[in-house]
């Protein structure tokens, strides 16, 4: 399953290049993965790349007024 997850991911950030940049600019980026249910968490600390995953994740949508 992570092994899923790390594929969607690389395909998620390679179509969306300002998240690249964004990473590189020391933001952390995180993304809902909907096949797998997890959510990943990606940032750039001393020139290291940190990797979070959270695993069982669920969005709970917003309440319509």
């Amino acid at each position: 399953m992570l092994e899923r997850l790390l594929e969607n991911w690389h395909r998620y950030i390679e179509q969306n290049k300002d998240l690249k940049e964004a990473i590189k600019e020391g933001y952390e980026v995180a993304a809902f993965d909907e096949e797998t249910g997890m959510i990943i968490c990606v940032s750039l600390e001393d020139r290291e790349l940190k990797v979070k995953i959270v695993e069982d994740a669920h969005i709970i949508p917003k309440e319509e007024e």
